[in-house]
């Protein structure tokens, strides 16, 4: 609670916090600061750091006083002005049409089967890298990425570029070092982001799905601004992917540690909730974010003037000693403690809070199930960083392999097949029929699928159009992977650009959204995949044998159909 500005401190100030320190391990730090009262200058960062529970719950409830939209913001640097930069009423509005799709009802109905598809799909992937294999960079990041790609509606990329895109404006968003190349990459990120999602909008509006991106474009009383659209995907696409990661990875590297507590859950298998909520006060995913003062105010006894910019930290007061007892230790059975705040509190509590505890209830149990004595590396030490957002950075794993040889046996076939057109999309669906278990993965040179259906078809023969709403349901229901912008080729292998580690440093050299795309050898993919299926079509008009064909001004039907249907390969010029 406040208290009259004339029995107020003034804020003391921690000159001895480094940001390098931060990231190693801030929690004895976070203790000191604490036991100094909770709210302090801090040269390094540039700005009041509030480490307290009482402090920073009081923040979270008075909007009014402590002001999500901070003059200078990183994040809004880094991503845009989304609403969690915004105060209601304008955040309010965004966060309406942002919902819908984030509902517990929805995310059990919708996005809950998705999620346990691609859970198997990335254990199975997890498990053929076998020992040394990093639980969080080989399991926990591409699933959430993949996860996050269908709740969005991003069908244009890739997991592998929503890992970069996540990765590289996070590092933006706490770039209090003000690091010219941390910006560089959060800026062609945040720009790659808006590309794709121009490209998308358009094509939710003819091809509706249970996305986001497609209730957005349907909202039946608001439009919101295309601007705010960016913004807020930004927004979804960090907090999105890495609370769940991270989640997961913290989760896991407690469990392992704590063989007793993993006992404990794998006898009662309701407590994996307990897990999931004890790993994010243990340590919360999102460790910080930024308030302003609009007016002088004490909080907690120490006096803040109008214009302070403040730093909330979640990582710090979810290891109050005042509410709870040893929170340095993960303890699932913690009972008539605190509440935690790693979700946040007041208007701002976070939107993606079900997606998350979902994906992990997905995750976890089958993780532990599956891998049979699945355990850290003596030689291989996990490794955690960050306090704006804090993870794992390594967690290299090992299981009793021998334990899963029979089900590597049974594990379900890998398709490839080269085209997304009307061959390709029913050879899939007539294998999902037959091979239920199949992991199919279709590619094309296009950005989209669909081939002649989208593109080949006359606007007024929208019977034979609407197929593509029957081929959409193999990539949102039956767990088909789209690849586009991929060149499928027979000869040597160019440039390998596959994803290890951190995708802000090892990245694809190109994302897959643009036009010149990667390139991926029939060898290759007969090297990876029990069956490749080539199903191509007609990409171009077939020149006609007869005087003047080739004339300024003279174009083949295909040409016009393509031209109509705003094909991106007509457009590209």
């Amino acid at each position: 609670m406040t208290t009259p500005h004339e029995q107020a401190k003034t804020a003391p100030v921690a000159d001895w916090v480094t940001i390098p320190e931060l990231y190693r391990d801030p929690f004895p730090a976070f203790e000191r600061l604490r036991q100094e009262g909770g709210v302090h200058w801090v040269p390094a960062i540039g700005r009041y750091l509030i480490t307290s529970y009482d402090a920073v719950h009081d923040t979270e409830l008075d909007q009014e006083t402590f002001s999500a939209n901070e003059q200078g913001s990183l994040m809004i640097r880094a991503m845009g002005h989304s609403m969690l930069r915004k105060d209601d009423p304008d955040h309010r509005v965004e966060r309406q049409a942002w919902q819908p799709v984030l509902r517990p009802s929805i995310v059990k109905k919708t996005w809950a089967p998705i999620f346990q598809r691609n859970a198997q799909r990335y254990l199975e992937e997890l498990k053929a890298k076998g020992h040394g294999a990093d639980l969080v960079w080989d399991f926990a990041a591409p699933y959430a990425a993949e996860n996050l790609r269908a709740v969005t509606g991003l069908h244009n990329v890739t997991q592998h570029d929503l890992q970069r895109w996540s990765q590289t404006m996070i590092d933006a968003t706490r770039n209090y070092a003000d690091d010219p190349v941390v910006w560089a990459k959060g800026e062609a990120s945040y720009n790659e982001v808006d590309e794709a999602l121009d490209e998308m909008l358009a094509w939710h509006k003819q091809n509706p799905d249970d996305s986001l991106l497609s209730a957005l474009v349907r909202l039946p009383d608001y439009q919101m601004p295309v601007e705010s659209i960016r913004a807020n995907l930004k927004m979804t696409i960090g907090g999105g992917l890495n609370e769940p990661r991270d989640a997961i990875g913290v989760a896991s590297w407690a469990l392992m540690q704590n063989p007793e507590q993993l006992d404990t859950v794998q006898r009662d298998p309701s407590a994996w909730d307990a897990v999931f909520d004890e790993a994010i006060r243990w340590v919360a995913p999102i460790g910080m974010y930024s308030r302003q003062t609009t007016r002088d105010v004490v909080l907690q006894g120490t006096f803040l003037p109008a214009g302070a910019k403040l730093g909330i930290s979640l990582l710090s007061a979810n290891r109050d000693t005042n509410y709870w007892q040893q929170p340095e230790r993960f303890d699932l059975t913690r009972t008539g403690e605190g509440a935690h705040l790693a979700f946040g509190k007041g208007v701002h509590v976070c939107l993606g809070a079900w997606v998350a505890r979902e994906q992990f209830a997905a995750a976890l149990p089958k993780l532990f199930t599956e891998l049979p004595r699945l355990g850290l590396i003596e030689d291989q030490p996990a490794e955690a960083g960050g306090w704006v957002f804090r993870g794992m950075d390594l967690l290299p794993v090992q299981w009793n392999e021998a334990d899963n040889a029979p089900a590597s046996i049974k594990q379900a076939p890998q398709v490839a097949i080269v085209g997304s057109g009307p061959s390709g999309c029913y050879t899939a669906q007539a294998i999902k029929r037959k091979l239920p278990d199949a992991r199919i993965t279709i590619f094309d040179q296009s950005a989209t699928p669909f081939g002649l259906v989208r593109s080949g078809v006359a606007a007024d023969h929208q019977g034979t159009k609407d197929v593509e709403i029957q081929f959409a349901q193999l990539f949102e229901r039956h767990g088909v992977e789209f690849v586009g912008s991929t060149r499928v080729y027979n000869g040597e292998p160019a440039t390998d650009v596959a994803v290890h580690g951190r995708p802000s440093y090892h990245a694809p050299a190109v994302s897959s959204m643009h036009a010149a795309g990667a390139e991926i050898t029939l060898q290759q993919l007969r090297n990876t995949h029990d069956a490749v299926i080539v199903a191509t079509g007609l990409s171009a008009d077939t020149a006609l044998p007869v005087p003047g064909a080739d004339v300024d001004g003279v174009y083949g039907a295909g040409k016009i159909a393509r031209l109509l249907n705003a094909d991106a390969s007509e457009h590209a010029a």
